[in-house]
């Protein structure tokens, strides 16, 4: 690929997941003065719920999708097709039973007033998946703009939502407006899965040929399906710690805080700080290294497998000085003017000492996500899943 048509790319990405975080950004803002730090911390907490299912269901099969299209295309559509019908069905199961076990689920957490922002969230849980896998999809393909523009629509469709209902709902309590701005979720995946549809439907269909006469059963032979399935588990198997972590977060912080003497209000307020103040910032520039390990993980697959390893190395050298000065950058930045940072968004300096012990999470972040792309481009899966 020229270098022009690259750079097209990269500032596309970037340009399109800067407005998303922005968007979402000052969204979580607004949202934090309307629910107080309570509020903040009942939303995480569903949050990790609706975090840890969406992984499981997910897994690794996006990120799959998109490495097997880029070496065999014509296989790649057919395992879209045969994973998006059980991503999709399983995503509907599990939302169903969500939201009949949510009271089970909040008594685990420690708060039954979780019930309802539990329920809110299952919808998202049945589209969410398939709409990341579509976009795994589209991203083999190139279609970048595409993507892009759906992450913007399902950001806009998602803040409006959440913060339409969430104001009209405060008048029935904390509780209810957390459940109300959950409901910002379903809305926006649901918007942008319509618009992928269309696109795909009125414009790949056209310009790709996507006959293939090998019957699907033959195609479970074909090494490339166990090499996919594999490669969903070991991606699996590596994100699924994080979600994981935070689930547990969400159980033990708020009970321990009571339990050390805290009223359960004042334990979820600091949880709230913590999770919902202080990672907000932390994580935001790491925006830049996101954009640009998510612009150039096919073009790593695709310059292996032609041979390209000259290429392929000056790409991950160069990527990786990129994260690392920004990722430094970031880090001295939020460690010294964490208490402006934490007045000047949130009013107050909460968060400040949290924002100081996290200010290393630009830096490792992007170089965790850049070496794991570049070892699944050339096909060093056990290493990811040992780390």
């Amino acid at each position: 690929m020229r270098l022009p048509e690259l750079a097209t790319q990269m500032a596309l990405r970037t340009g399109s997941i800067f407005l998303v975080k922005v968007i979402g950004f000052f969204a979580r803002i607004v949202l934090f003065r309307m629910l107080g730090s309570e509020g903040i911390g009942l939303y995480q907490m569903a949050y990790s719920v609706y975090a840890l299912i969406l992984t499981v269901i997910v897994g690794g099969f996006p990120t799959a999708i998109f490495l097997s299209t880029a070496r065999d295309r014509k296989l790649g559509w057919q395992l879209f097709k045969g994973t998006a019908i059980f991503l999709a069905l399983f995503g509907i199961v599990l939302g169903f039973y969500c939201y009949r076990l949510a009271s089970p689920i909040s008594l685990l957490l420690g708060d039954p007033h979780l019930e309802f922002a539990l329920q809110c969230i299952a919808p998202a849980i049945a589209i969410v998946p398939f709409l990341s896998l579509l976009r795994g999809y589209l991203q083999a393909m190139e279609f970048n703009s595409y993507i892009a523009v759906s992450e913007i629509i399902e950001q806009l469709f998602r803040i409006a939502v959440m913060i339409t209902i969430t104001t009209a709902w405060l008048r029935f309590g904390v509780p209810y407006a957390v459940g109300a701005s959950m409901l910002g979720a379903p809305a926006g995946a649901f918007a942008a899965l319509c618009f992928l549809l269309i696109i795909l439907v009125v414009s790949t269909f056209r310009k790709l040929d996507f006959s293939f006469k090998t019957p699907a059963w033959r195609q479970l032979k074909n090494p490339g399906v166990f090499w996919f399935i594999l490669t969903a588990i070991s991606i699996l198997a590596t994100r699924l710690i994080v979600p994981t972590s935070d689930f547990l977060d969400a159980i033990l912080i708020p009970n321990r805080l009571q339990a050390a003497g805290m009223s359960a209000s004042d334990a979820i307020s600091v949880y709230g700080i913590i999770t919902g103040m202080a990672t907000t910032i932390a994580y935001m520039p790491s925006f830049v290294t996101f954009a640009l390990i998510y612009t150039l993980s096919t073009k790593f697959t695709t310059d292996w497998q032609a041979g390209r390893k000259d290429r392929f190395a000056q790409r991950t050298k160069a990527a990786m000085n990129v994260v690392w000065l920004w990722g430094c950058g970031s880090a001295l930045v939020l460690f010294f003017y964490a208490g402006d940072l934490s007045n000047l968004l949130f009013s107050n300096s909460l968060a400040e000492t949290s924002i100081r012990y996290m200010s290393l999470v630009p830096l490792l972040s992007g170089i965790r996500e850049l070496s794991m792309i570049a070892l699944w481009g050339i096909g060093e899966r056990k290493y990811l899943s040992l780390g």
